[in-house]
Order: structure tokens, then C-alpha cells, then sequence
């Protein structure tokens, strides 16, 4: 009887934390408010899944803004929930309520906020604005090279972080903040944890780039 005792307080002790995984899965949302004065809220969503090797990935959305899905990694650790969103420079940190239906956390971008996450029910979830219509592509005879660019050390005291691709209706291309990590990250469509072997400064040194292409 002792070694049955033993055996369901192992088992117990093992699924419990495969249970609190699993009740992460789904969409959370709450509202930001921005430390800069007289800023307006924003109201955040987050997608926490699986990927395909079963690390826990997210899909953030800010709706008010352009409402783009923005990808982020995830990490568990018994109730805390911590989000890193490289491509905005931002980071989530929270914990689980006891009921698994809410996160108490903080979200930190330049300066930090608190960030509350409740779970999105059908009836309850904010709808996301439909992405704009895909670019069109490139041309086969394309001409690869920009007319003008500059390349800069980024300024330490300018929070965030982008790249951005015609902004405006212009078709420049722009970068704050940005390692030349998330440059390849951004130009191959791979994730951070696929460069290896570089020097630190790959991932160390941040960079704003203005380049207009050629006509």
C-alpha cells in the first residue's frame, strides 16, 4: 500500500506541471498603457501554442496600432509566463492566477507597464484587424541595390526597436535598434536560435538603417 501511496504522489507530481502547460494554450488579451505622458491604450492580445517542435511560441498583436502579428518565444516556469518579442525590443513577465484564467504581469519596452492577461472566450475576444493586402512581389529583373543608405550606431536612450518596409507609402526601408541577428532573422525568415557560431557583437551591437533603393 506504502509503494502504491508512493507511486500516485510521483505520478501527481508529474502530470502537474503538464497540466499547467497545457492551460496556457489560447489567447489572452488586456490593455497597455504606455509610460509616455498623454500616450493612448493599447490593447494587446497574445497567442500562446505549440510549435511543431512543441516549443511554446507566441503571436502578438497590438489592434489599435496596425494590428500585425508579431512573433515571440515563451517560457514556462510553474506559473510564471515570461514572453520575449525580439523584433519590438519588448519582453512580457507574469504570473498565472490559481484559477489558470488570468496573468498578472508586467510588460517592459524601454520603460515598464503593467500588462494584465485575461483568457479570450469566443464571446469575449477582441477581433483582430485583417493584415493589408500582401506587397507585390519583386521583379524578376529587380534591381538588388539601394541608391542611398546609412548605417548608424543606434542612439542606448531610444526605446524599442523596428524594421519597416515602405512605411507611408514610401519605399524606404528603415530599422531601429536592430542587431545584425534580427537583420538576417528578418531577411531569411528564421528564428534567432539558428545562428550560431557568429561573434558576440552579432547579437550585441544595435543599428538604425535608412536605405532608399534604386529605381
Amino acid at each position: 500500500m506504502k509503494k502504491l501511496m508512493l507511486w500516485v504522489l510521483v505520478l501527481a507530481l508529474v502530470f502537474v506541471p503538464v497540466l499547467h502547460a497545457q492551460e496556457i494554450d489560447g489567447a489572452w488579451q488586456g490593455t497597455l498603457q504606455p509610460p509616455a505622458a498623454g500616450a493612448p491604450p493599447l490593447r494587446i492580445v497574445m497567442q500562446l501554442s505549440r510549435g511543431a517542435d512543441q516549443a511554446w511560441q507566441a503571436r502578438m498583436y497590438s489592434i489599435d496600432q496596425n494590428g500585425q502579428p508579431i512573433t515571440g518565444t515563451v517560457t514556462l516556469q510553474g506559473s510564471v509566463v515570461k514572453i520575449a518579442v525580439p523584433a519590438v525590443g519588448g519582453t512580457f513577465e507574469g504570473r498565472l492566477s490559481d484559477d489558470r484564467n488570468a496573468i498578472a504581469g508586467t510588460w517592459t519596452q524601454g520603460g515598464s507597464s503593467p500588462l494584465n492577461l485575461v483568457r479570450a472566450t469566443p464571446a469575449t475576444a477582441w477581433a483582430i484587424p485583417a493584415p493589408p493586402p500582401p506587397p507585390t512581389p519583386m521583379a524578376a529583373n529587380a534591381n538588388l541595390a539601394f541608391e542611398v543608405a546609412t548605417i548608424k550606431p543606434s542612439n542606448p536612450a531610444t526605446p524599442g526597436q523596428s524594421i519597416l518596409v515602405g512605411r507611408g507609402g514610401s519605399n524606404l526601408f528603415t530599422t531601429t535598434n536592430t542587431t545584425l541577428n534580427d537583420l538576417i532573422t528578418f531577411a531569411y525568415g528564421i528564428q534567432l536560435r539558428q545562428i550560431v557560431g557568429g561573434p558576440s557583437w552579432l547579437e550585441a551591437d544595435k543599428f538604425d538603417i535608412t536605405a532608399k533603393p534604386e529605381p
